[in-house]
């Protein structure tokens, strides 16, 4: 993963003008269905991240773009919910994983539209929760406005840690505890959206 990481760094670097359609496709990818699982977007988003804190690419370019590939990953997703129901639930590795499929249908249920915002966050339910969303028969106009929202508060936020290294590998003697300041931030973060997360039922109480 690493070699890929720094193939497309590099050539990021060397095509400046030529790389929204790779921030695209990034975006996409992290948000689309079996594919946002197979191959994981964070480190690519990070690269990003890190090329923005170093001047290499605009922020507003790489915000859009990944704006706009999460919202198609996601749409499609949607779309094909529809249109396969349960069918596309069938495919690996969501086959291989039916507890995943529980906890996207819990969380859907229980937060509704909201879901599709904190489900770009969540592991395995950033790819499931909006083709179940389809699947479960959301109405399209409500899944498009909630999608557009959760799009552009995830890309930011997804950019930030990667811009955040970046500018602190620059900052000489003060980048370690800046950096250690920002590893607690992150960690804080990261509990208070486990608290969030559906708890999982215990088998042996059904």
């Amino acid at each position: 993963m690493t070699e890929y990481i720094d193939f497309i760094n590099q050539w990021v670097i060397t095509n400046q003008h030529h790389a929204w359609w790779v921030i695209f496709l990034i975006a996409f990818v992290e948000s689309m269905v079996i594919l946002g699982i197979i191959i994981p977007g964070l480190p690519f988003m990070l690269m990003l991240g890190s090329l923005i804190a170093t001047g290499v690419l605009s922020p507003w370019e790489v915000i859009f773009w990944c704006v706009i590939g999460a919202i198609v990953g996601d749409g499609l997703s949607f779309w094909i919910g529809q249109r396969y129901k349960y069918h596309v639930l069938e495919l690996w590795p969501l086959s291989k994983h039916p507890e995943w499929i529980v906890q996207g249908e819990t969380f859907f249920e229980k937060w509704g539209g909201v879901s599709i915002l904190m489900g770009r966050f969540f592991g395995p339910l950033r790819a499931t929760v909006p083709v179940l969303a389809g699947i479960l028969g959301m109405n399209r106009g409500r899944f498009t406005a909630w999608n557009a929202l959760s799009a552009m508060i995830w890309a930011p936020a997804y950019l930030a840690p990667g811009f955040a290294l970046g500018w602190l590998s620059e900052q000489g003697e003060l980048g370690p505890w800046l950096a250690l300041g920002a590893v607690a931030i992150a960690l804080i973060i990261a509990f208070i959206w486990r608290k969030l997360q559906p708890k999982q039922s215990d088998p042996s109480t059904t």
